[in-house]
């Protein structure tokens, strides 16, 4: 998302797709993607649950993945920005797609994602008009 935005405010000419040959529907890799906010309360809500293990791992992700070319047409769509990318060669090691099961996740803490893509995608360049530099010291 961070190359998106850098790509919809000019800082970067293109975003870089590592691979056009995967299967997937549309060729490049698909990933799961979690919204922030959603991310922070799965935390909280750990932090909260005295029925967790000390050191249990939970996995946290909405439980389905989309293609990079997927992101950049909703991005595309609820920025009217036109996203220019170029494609890359494959990384060795990358998978064509992977996705959280979250459902221990769900089960043990009585937490489930509710942000969608769009959301996503509206927030994160929101956030970025208003912090063009991130958090950082001007």
């Amino acid at each position: 998302m961070p190359y998106i935005t850098q790509v919809a405010d000019g800082r970067r000419e293109y975003l870089n797709i590592c691979s056009s040959d995967y299967e997937t529907v549309d060729e490049t890799g698909a990933r799961d993607y979690i919204h922030i906010v959603d991310l922070a309360l799965a935390h909280i809500s750990a932090l909260n649950k005295n029925k967790l293990d000390r050191f249990e791992v939970l996995n946290i992700g909405v439980g389905k993945s989309i293609t990079i070319l997927e992101l950049v047409s909703k991005f595309e769509d609820t920025s009217d920005v036109t996203i220019k990318f170029k494609y890359l060669p494959r990384r060795d090691g990358d998978l064509a797609a992977f996705w959280a099961n979250s459902s221990k996740s769900s089960e043990k803490m009585s937490w489930k994602p509710e942000r969608n893509i769009k959301k996503i995608c509206e927030d994160t360049w929101r956030w970025y008009k208003l912090n063009p530099i991130g958090y950082g010291i001007e």
